[in-house]
């Protein structure tokens, strides 16, 4: 499970997407979550299969990327 804290702008669901598309990741499913337009949003995405270390690092560099983090249950 990969949780990635953002700021809610247009755009940033699919600089996610496209990391972990290009690195063959799969997304089984996704919810996001907001207090208010605008503000900081939560997306939570159920991954087929665990990010890389370095992938990881990728998503937190993206524009507006506040923190992420993965669970593995």
């Amino acid at each position: 499970m990969l949780l990635c804290l953002h700021k809610d702008e247009p755009g940033i669901v699919g600089r996610i997407g496209t990391i972990l598309g290009q690195a063959n990741i799969n997304v089984a499913r996704m919810t996001l979550g907001r207090k208010k337009r605008g503000g900081e949003e939560m997306t939570v995405l159920n991954l087929d299969t665990p990010a890389r270390d370095e992938v990881l690092r990728e998503i937190g560099k993206a524009k507006n990327i506040l923190r992420v983090n993965q669970i593995e249950v």
